[in-house]
């Protein structure tokens, strides 16, 4: 499986110890909605009634999951967490008013 989705921890920023497999796909569209899910819970996670989408989105960069794609020769597949991070803070944050 050439797609390898690797998640850091925002909290332990260059601590490649922290570091961690998360799952194998033959399909990057796949490896890119399992990011996605994982940026999607830990936003849930951190997310509290009345935060900000600017609050939340400090939350996410200072404590959560970032998920990135490892491609064993094949082409890169583009995913930024952090911006997913950023237009889905907009909209929970959205939600509450």
């Amino acid at each position: 499986m050439p797609y390898v989705v690797m998640v850091d921890n925002n909290a332990r920023y260059q601590d490649e110890e922290a570091r961690y497999e998360h799952g194998r796909f033959d399909d990057p569209a796949e490896a890119v909605a399992h990011c996605v899910r994982i940026v999607e819970e830990c936003l849930d996670s951190l997310h509290q009634a009345g935060m900000s989408a600017a609050e939340l989105y400090d939350h996410y960069k200072l404590f959560g999951d970032d998920p990135f794609i490892l491609c064993s020769g094949v082409p890169y597949v583009p995913f930024s967490a952090w911006s997913h991070a950023r237009r889905r803070c907009e909209a929970l944050c959205a939600r509450q008013v």
